[in-house]
């Protein structure tokens, strides 16, 4: 499953197309890709698309950027092409590196990327797909750090640790439905539960849950409803949601057929609902077994 999908009324995506590298050595010396729009965005004059390499793998003070490149967005139309140049040698196949991106006028961001975009090493491509938002304007002259991107550079950590974790399969669910999924361990938590089904015609899902300290941080799935409609045709639904370490919900995003939507209440509850009882029935077998 992808990590990211999904989003808020103003939506942007990136699509990064670039050599491959693998988990032993990094061959490509750069990233390139493009710039799409899905809705109409009017950019003020000045605006400027900054995209950048960066090493996760450093703290926040040192996190390093490896390679950068701003290019002029205003007047123009989407796809806009860009090409990161790097030196090879700089790159640590054990770090975790990403692509981050931001569209600003005057110093003013935006749209502004909020989920991970992981690329080269630990098994990852160099070609992933980028989602901007729209970014929060704030008089202070710092703005405050986005507590979405500490969720997910922790979910970029889970995917990086996820090869190296203890793998178990398992079946959840009641005598008339049985969900199959796989949970990721590392030592007694449970960091990361993949889960899919397939009804045929009464629809499918599948989903990804990532844990921090037996808690629920970050959701992202993909749900085909069934339609009511002649034509049969069903509704195609992403959904992904960031949660705090009470429980509190940060932020949530859907897109539906294309267009986005807002999550309800009642949806939020049945992401936690079936997150917990996913988490529930790992945890059970891997004390049963």
């Amino acid at each position: 499953m992808k990590l990211s999908r999904p989003l808020l009324c103003l939506l942007v995506v990136v699509t990064l197309a670039a050599c491959g590298g693998s988990t032993n050595s990094v061959n490509p010396s750069e990233v390139s890709g493009t710039v799409i729009y899905h809705e109409p965005v009017q950019l003020p004059p000045g605006a400027a698309l900054h995209v950048s390499l960066a090493d996760l793998s450093q703290n926040d003070a040192g996190k390093a950027i490896v390679g950068e490149v701003t290019l002029p967005a205003e007047g123009r139309q989407p796809p806009l092409p860009f090409t990161i140049t790097f030196d090879p040698k700089v790159i640590d196949p054990a770090h975790t590196y990403a692509i981050q991106a931001e569209v600003s006028s005057g110093g003013t961001p935006l749209l502004t990327t909020s989920e991970s975009h992981p690329v080269l090493t630990g098994g990852r491509p160099a070609t992933v797909e980028v989602t901007l938002h729209p970014a929060e304007v704030r008089i202070a002259s710092t703005p405050a750090p986005d507590p979405r991107r500490e969720v997910l550079q922790e979910v970029v950590a889970i995917d990086a640790a996820l090869p190296s974790m203890e793998r178990r399969e398992g079946q959840w669910g009641t005598d008339d439905v049985s969900v199959p999924y796989t949970a990721y361990f590392d030592g007694d938590d449970l960091r990361r539960i993949e889960a899919r089904r397939s009804s045929g015609d009464r629809g499918s899902w599948d989903w990804s849950y990532s844990f921090a300290n037996g808690l629920l941080i970050f959701a992202t799935g993909e749900d085909v409803l069934p339609s009511d409609d002649p034509d049969g045709v069903g509704r195609d639904v992403t959904t992904t949601v960031w949660f705090a370490p009470d429980g509190r919900v940060l932020a949530a995003e859907r897109l539906a057929d294309g267009a986005p939507e807002t999550p309800g209440e009642s949806d939020l509850a049945g992401v936690r609902m079936r997150a917990q009882a996913l988490r529930d029935a790992a945890y059970a077998a891997r004390e049963g077994s």
